[in-house]
């Protein structure tokens, strides 16, 4: 019964079985943090990038993992971010053109699995005509 216990109280942290019958080493307690860290270290490279910018950001909420971000307190965990920044749920692609200005630059984030990959950056050139560029984010 001990080690009945035993193994019972380490399996969620050595075993995973999947619905398909794999196993890894990997239990889903751990799955689980690695999968949190790499959100939050894709959170703090989007921060990165619009502290970047010269204006105020626009965010495009792109996926229940927005909520995380928009969650996180100004400064805490070191996200510190020095620009105004706004989500919004829906921006039609002309629409994001068209917000887009001297003192706005819109980000719609490029998510793949569960962290940040990238964002489309539409925003006003020295000309003031509205460019669009693809920012990719560096994986940590």
């Amino acid at each position: 019964m001990r080690v009945f216990c035993a193994a019972l109280i380490a399996s969620p942290f050595l075993i995973n079985v999947g619905a398909v019958g794999n196993v890894s080493a990997q239990g889903p307690l751990l799955v689980d943090w690695n999968r949190k860290a790499e959100q939050l270290a894709s959170i703090e490279e989007v921060y990165l990038h619009v502290n970047e910018c010269p204006q105020n950001v626009v965010i495009l909420e792109t996926g229940p993992g927005i909520y995380r971000m928009r969650a996180m307190p100004r400064g805490e965990n070191g996200f510190a971010h020095e620009k105004k920044i706004t989500f919004v749920r829906t921006l039609p692609h002309w629409e994001r053109s068209q917000r887009a200005s001297e003192t706005v630059t819109v980000y719609t984030l490029i998510k793949e699995k569960h962290r940040y990959v990238g964002a489309f950056v539409y925003f006003a050139n020295e000309n003031g005509n509205i460019q669009m560029q693809v920012e990719k984010f560096s994986a940590k």
